[in-house]
């Protein structure tokens, strides 16, 4: 049976004119974009292995005789699209922009699927999910949410036709959707090979799960009226994310030196992420079960200095394209508009008098500034979508410093 995918179009009047299509970059070029890609979107959002990610380099040369091309071409250039909206700072010889690289991809491709076709439905697969992240990357480009609806219609092809079909293997289907999942929100924990990179995205779909429960659970809170079974739900969910935590801080990030030479500078940089997980979900579940922790402001803390030690290494990181020799060898998680977001609530909460009170002055004063120096390090990215945020919050602090 054949299905319409979201029209090239994709979502419409903020996309650029089909003038503005990118011609093929020079290899070197196109190689360092790949090295971005491989070492930060494809470590938490991976949709195919790194031997078929490098292959679809041969596209800057590859003659028009192989039947594949398009297909490929499509992946290409979301590849570069997504990388670029990454380092667009940081590399001036790239002359295409993002979304030059976007319409290239999307502006003749092919939106019809053979959903009996099993190589078909993995392309296309595929296509959607880069679709999506390149839209999470840069929101104002599309509707992230009509991709995600068709990459999930797919999946249900691809669970229904396993039987049937060879071409994918049980682990790649699993990392399609964790990747899946995790973009949008079984047991998905089967690892199509035993590397870091698969470990971290098992560890993302892990916690992506119990924050799921938790978005639930808060969403029961506001329309139930049972104190009783709430808390047991909620104290479930603690539960999970303190393993979790536990597991990621004294078992996974632990053994990366170890297993991977060079990895060493990663471990701050992924206990950051991995606690910014734990600590953002234990703020969530406080706005409704405040006895759940202990310290509002040391969890809020927690969160602010985690969200500036991710920014500030993703922008060191990316700057470092320019470097020929650069190697990526710690991943880089890819920043978006919800981190800023994240931040910005996590001020007003700790602007609140009940929060300063219980709050050393010094440390308190301390986290603020830390607030409004990574809001304005993010908003200066229109992607981010918090133009405006840290005078917001100068604002307010400069209000309760005149009332304190």
């Amino acid at each position: 049976m054949l299905g319409s995918e979201p029209s090239a179009g994709w979502t419409g009047s903020s996309l650029v004119s089909t003038s503005q299509i990118a011609e093929p970059p020079d290899i070197s070029i196109a190689a360092r974009l790949f090295a971005v890609f491989s070492g930060s979107v494809h470590v938490w959002y991976p949709i195919m292995d790194d031997e078929s990610l490098q292959s679809l380099l041969l596209c800057c040369n590859t003659e028009e005789l192989d039947p594949c091309l398009d297909q490929k071409r499509e992946l290409f250039y979301l590849v570069l699209a997504i990388s670029s909206v990454l380092t667009k700072r940081a590399e001036p010889l790239v002359t295409s922009t993002p979304a030059a690289y976007f319409n290239r991809a999307v502006s003749n491709a092919d939106t019809n699927c053979d959903h009996s076709s099993g190589p078909s439905t993995l392309h296309m697969m595929q296509r959607s999910l880069l679709i999506c992240i390149y839209l999470l990357l840069s929101p104002g480009s599309g509707d992230i949410w009509r991709n995600l609806g068709f990459a999930i219609r797919l999946h249900f092809d691809m669970s229904h036709g396993r039987s049937e079909n060879l071409y994918l293997d049980e682990g790649h289907h699993t990392m399609l959707a964790r990747t899946l999942y995790c973009i949008e929100g079984y047991e998905l924990t089967l690892a199509a090979c035993d590397t870091v990179n698969e470990g971290i995205s098992i560890q993302f779909y892990r916690i992506s799960t119990i924050k799921m429960q938790l978005q639930s659970l808060l969403s029961a809170a506001t329309v139930q009226h049972n104190p009783a079974r709430l808390k047991e739900r909620c104290e479930n969910i603690q539960k999970g994310l303190l393993e979790w935590h536990q597991y990621w801080k004294t078992d996974f990030v632990p053994a990366i030196p170890s297993e991977v030479q060079g990895w060493g500078g990663a471990v701050q940089y992924l206990d950051a992420w991995g606690t910014l997980q734990y600590n953002a979900s234990m703020l969530m579940i406080s706005r409704f079960f405040p006895e759940a922790i202990e310290s509002v402001f040391d969890t809020a803390r927690e969160v602010v200095s985690c969200i500036a030690i991710l920014v500030r290494y993703s922008q060191r990181s990316f700057c470092a394209i320019l470097d020929n020799e650069a190697q990526y060898k710690a991943p880089v998680f890819p920043t978006d508009w919800t981190m800023s977001h994240l931040i910005f609530a996590t001020a007003l909460q700790l602007l609140s008098y009940e929060k300063q009170i219980v709050a050393d002055r010094t440390a308190w004063q301390r986290t603020m500034r830390s607030c409004l120096t990574t809001l304005a390090l993010m908003e200066a990215d229109p992607a981010n979508l918090s133009m405006g945020f840290s005078g917001i919050i100068e604002e307010l602090c400069n209000h309760h410093e005149e009332h304190t």
